[in-house]
């Protein structure tokens, strides 16, 4: 998880200029939120290989099925690393969007609000939901999932809206 944190940091220093310079703003951010759901859904893969690993009478997974999932798992945190540039485009998207620059310090600050709100509330949210879901069933088990999947669908839909007003933006201020 360190290694994913040292990454993560390297990737916006060393590679989020670049990559903004090129690439739309919003598009970006709407690519970002893309990755979300497909990142909450290869979760429950990840359980999947190691349960069908597990050598029969033993309680140890093979070696193939160990390599396998260690794989498995550093690409779940590499999408999970790539996703998470859509918090450094936000504010780079507020900043561009605010309706003007006395306002934008109160925008800025209502929008790190609703961030601090929602890393306030989001592990509680995310624990309840996985509590709720577990020994419920083999596909109730998964509820969890589906839930975070749909939030991330959610924030997908809305990403695009943003991508559709900062086209709209750039037009009439041609």
């Amino acid at each position: 998880m360190s290694a994913s944190g040292i990454i993560g940091a390297l990737l916006q220093v060393l590679c989020m200029p670049a990559i903004l310079r090129r690439v739309n703003h919003a598009k970006l951010y709407h690519f970002c939120m893309k990755i979300w759901p497909f990142t909450f859904l290869s979760l429950p893969v990840l359980n999947i290989i190691a349960r069908q690993g597990i050598a029969p009478g033993k309680n140890q997974l093979d070696l193939f099925t160990t390599i396998t999932l260690w794989v498995c798992i550093a690409l779940v945190l590499s999408m999970a690393r790539i996703a998470f540039l859509a918090y450094s485009v936000n504010m780079l998207l507020v900043k561009r969007f605010a309706p003007d620059a006395s306002s934008l310090g109160s925008t800025t600050g209502l929008i790190q609000f609703c961030i601090c709100f929602a890393r306030a509330f989001s592990p509680s949210f995310a624990s309840s939901a996985f509590v709720f879901s577990a020994n419920k069933g083999p596909f109730a088990s998964y509820l969890w999932v589906v839930i975070m999947a749909s939030i991330g669908v959610f924030g997908t839909v809305f990403s695009r809206k943003i991508v559709t007003e900062s086209l709209k933006s750039a037009e009439r201020s041609r």
